[in-house]
């Protein structure tokens, strides 16, 4: 926004509703995955009234990020994971203690279940294929993608990732605030990380928060709620 303004000044007013629009999504989206641990855990002051009004911008922004963000990204990690696979097969000879890491390495991966069993392994080395090409661009085309296949296998693998990151993410905090406004998680869970010595550390965070919002946990949404008691 910033940018624009000192571009274009008029062109920055005449875009200002949808910037301030975007923004909010961009904020609700981020807003949502932090009110698992801020609201529904430190504080105990989430509601299915926040919930609710939340996730739907959040949605939607995540599907701006899938849409805009997450290509640059999963290109940006494809490039490096075609580089680092390329000097994987042409520096690392294949002796049996570098295979055996391999194959430890790929158990323990946890990036692996990301994929569904879909995209776990670059493509394997093969011969040109021996049928003929029907036409100039049909040669062209095969010669592309088996060129490069290897580097689009990188960037649909860390797409995926990308996506399912963001997904899972969102419906982990979706989960785990309504168990903590239905269910009252937080107990459990408070008592849990008090028990490993966190006490310290929650009242800093909460601390936190309360500096940073300029309200207490105790009088947070006591309006909202008691006119709306969800």
């Amino acid at each position: 926004r910033e940018m624009l303004a000192v571009a274009d000044a008029g062109f920055f007013y005449a875009l200002k509703d949808r910037l301030a629009d975007m923004c909010d999504s961009e904020d609700s989206f981020w807003r949502f995955l932090a009110d698992a641990w801020v609201r529904s855990i430190l504080t105990g002051t989430d509601s299915w009234l926040i919930l609710v009004v939340t996730i739907k911008r959040a949605l939607a922004f995540k599907a701006v990020l899938f849409l805009v963000i997450a290509p640059m990204l999963a290109l940006a990690c494809g490039c490096i994971t075609f580089v680092v696979l390329q000097v994987e097969l042409a520096v690392i000879p294949q002796w049996k203690p570098f295979t055996m890491a391999e194959r430890v390495v790929k158990k323990l991966c946890v990036l692996h279940s990301f994929n569904s069993g879909i995209l776990r392994f670059a493509p394997p080395q093969t011969y040109p294929r021996l049928r003929g090409s029907r036409h100039w661009l049909d040669w062209l085309m095969y010669w592309v993608l088996r060129t490069f296949r290897s580097w689009t296998f990188a960037i649909a693998a860390a797409s995926h990732v990308l996506y399912s990151l963001l997904l899972r993410g969102l419906l982990l905090s979706f989960f785990l605030r309504s168990a903590c406004i239905g269910l009252n998680a937080r107990g459990p869970i408070l008592a849990t990380l008090e028990t490993l010595g966190l006490s310290t550390r929650l009242e800093a965070h909460r601390q936190d928060f309360a500096a940073a919002t300029g309200a207490s946990r105790r009088l947070s949404d006591q309006v909202m709620e008691k006119a709306l008691p969800f």
